[in-house]
């Protein structure tokens, strides 16, 4: 395999022949009945289904539909994943329950992220559950970035400690399963491209970034984000958004307030 084999397997994964169902999920602001329900560093959100779609144009024009109703009823989007499930096969889902597929959406139905491999049991250690790297423009986030984590039924900043495994570190990686000692044949033989593939074991958990998260508002603009950020955790993408004004808000906010 070449590594413009490889950069386009990890750009374009391969899929199973069969048939699949899309599932809509709608991210809200959780709207505080008193002023100081939530604080920041961290925020409320609901979510619920909106519907399935057999295809993702369906799956889409259902997620765009709610955008328009909440609209008209003023509610507060935060985003949206659709998921592809398989039809008549076991799921097995991740604990990220990530599926086939998944995508990420903004609060206005744009496109911002999407996973590189099937996180579904069936699919490790295949060429279906194969992590290969994201190119440039797939590693939206830099070290020292302010990111969203979307956790659960909160919202919380946190900081990136990295951006990710990149198609060349994933290369580089299947390139040294060809000398490391303890992969090598008895026979001293080489490695067939199917035993290599074999023995690349990368998948979707490994399309991660370390984030790190706090309890506490930074004191000051002029104080270093990290000194705030004492713990960390290893994230899916899909689970983080830019900084947004709500934050932004909450930190003038709970400045003010740590000042007074």
């Amino acid at each position: 395999m070449t590594f413009g084999e490889f950069e386009r397997l990890a750009l374009e994964p391969p899929r199973r022949d069969e048939v699949t169902v899309f599932e809509v999920t709608e991210y809200d602001w959780h709207i505080p009945q008193q002023d100081n329900e939530t604080e920041y560093p961290k925020l409320d959100i609901s979510s619920f289904l909106v519907g399935f779609g057999q295809t993702l144009e369906e799956a889409e024009e259902l997620m765009r539909q709610s955008i328009e109703k909440a609209e008209v009823h003023d509610k507060d989007i935060y985003c949206f994943h659709i998921k592809e499930f398989p039809v008549g096969s076991i799921i097995n889902a991740s604990p990220f329950d990530l599926g086939i597929s998944t995508r990420l959406y903004n609060e206005w139905g744009i496109l911002l992220d999407r996973t590189y491999c099937s996180a579904l049991d069936r699919d490790w250690n295949t060429e279906f559950g194969c992590f290969r790297g994201r190119g440039p423009e797939q590693q939206r986030f830099r070290k020292g970035e302010i990111l969203e984590f979307l956790t659960g039924d909160e919202v919380r900043l946190v900081e990136a400690g990295s951006s990710g495994f990149s198609i060349e570190w994933c290369w580089n990686y299947r390139e040294r399963i060809k000398t490391e000692p303890h992969f090598q044949k008895k026979d001293g033989t080489p490695l067939t491209e199917e035993e290599i593939d074999r023995l690349y074991r990368l998948d979707y958990s490994d399309d991660q970034i370390t984030v790190y998260y706090t309890e506490d508002e930074p004191k000051s603009d002029d104080e270093p984000m990290r000194k705030h950020f004492p713990d960390h955790d290893h994230v899916s993408p899909l689970f983080l958004l830019p900084r947004s004004n709500k934050f932004s808000c909450n930190a003038m906010d709970a400045s003010e307030g740590h000042k007074n």
